[in-house]
């Protein structure tokens, strides 16, 4: 089991990554802010740990004890994993809104979202996720959701 919080520069060099899985350890703090290196990562796996970021409407990470201003190792910038297709976050103490109309911009290819078991609150319309195949959303909060 892997504990303690995960270094911002750890998957730097892994740029051909495409699966990463470090779910179900005792990780904590921030989502390392090299995730957004990980341009060619399909599937990546986080859940059940204790990451602690604050997700934005633009799907970029801050911390919850940071500033409004973002520096550039403050969390992944989801907008350069466009591979992405497999994400799971369940389980972390993750908090902020999440505009369900701009996921399919910023991941094109996501087809499974598992948010359950965070604090993560979504608004938009679920209709404009065009490649999403199954999304898991049990505790999930809607605001101005058009289904």
């Amino acid at each position: 089991m892997l504990t303690g919080n995960v270094p911002p520069f750890m998957f730097a060099e892994m740029v051909k990554l495409v699966l990463l899985d470090l779910g179900d350890n005792c990780l904590s703090g921030r989502l390392p802010s090299s995730l957004s290196q990980l341009d060619h990562c399909e599937m990546l796996y986080l859940q059940h740990n204790r990451f602690c970021d604050v997700l934005h409407d633009n799907f970029n990470p801050t911390s919850a004890s940071s500033s409004s201003s973002a520096s550039p190792d403050i969390g992944p910038t989801w907008p350069q994993m466009s591979s992405l297709m497999r994400l799971n976050l369940s389980g972390n103490p993750l908090t902020g809104t999440l505009n369900l109309s701009t996921i399919d911009r910023i991941l094109p290819q996501l087809q499974l979202c598992d948010i359950c078991g965070t604090s993560i609150r979504g608004e938009g319309t679920i209709l404009a996720l065009i490649a999403l195949v199954r999304i898991v959303l049990f505790g999930f909060t809607y605001r101005y959701v058009v289904l």
